[in-house]
């Protein structure tokens, strides 16, 4: 299994590396994509990413969308997230938001008949209108989104489940 997940300058530190470090741990291939090699977090740290955004990103199983603003507007202004979303939406691939990524997610037109997650900001939660459930994590079809960094453990859980893999070992061995 391979994930792609997508760092823009401005992106919630834990809630792009926890889920990195919980895949990785079940066995996921996990690969950062950035628009530039050095992205910096919300929270002024500096990483590396693995590779620039392109067209391999085609080729992995989930793509996953970090929230932190300003990183969530700015993967909501690539134009080449957008249409990577809609690529897997069309082949029915999975999706993951959290936090305030799910706007992203809506924006590009996968939540057409899905409901979704976001932090609860007034401001998201009308961008999301109708396709928003207030819950921390919710798995519609191919859509998995969350609420806050706070669900990241929860999230990436539900992210391995999606793809097959049981996280119990892994949350025994982290002591949750």
């Amino acid at each position: 299994m391979k994930a792609a997940i997508i760092l823009e300058n401005g992106f919630e530190d834990i809630e792009a590396l926890g889920c990195k470090d919980i895949l990785n741990r079940g066995g996921v291939e996990v690969t950062l994509f950035g628009s530039e090699k050095v992205v910096k977090t919300s929270h002024s740290t500096n990483v590396i990413v693995d590779e620039l955004i392109n067209d391999n990103i085609k080729e992995y199983d989930i793509i996953i969308l970090p929230g932190g603003i300003p990183g969530t507007y700015n993967l909501r202004d690539d134009k080449r997230i957008i249409n990577y979303l809609t690529y897997f939406n069309n082949k029915n691939k999975l999706i993951a938001a959290i936090c305030a990524a799910p706007i992203v997610l809506k924006l590009s037109g996968v939540l057409e008949n899905k409901l979704a997650t976001v932090y609860p900001d007034k401001e998201f939660v009308e961008i999301l209108g109708s396709n928003y459930v207030d819950k921390k994590v919710h798995i519609d079809k191919n859509i998995i989104t969350a609420c806050g960094a706070g669900q990241t453990f929860n999230f990436s859980f539900e992210i391995l489940r999606q793809l097959g893999i049981n996280p119990e070992n892994i949350k025994k061995s982290m002591q949750i």
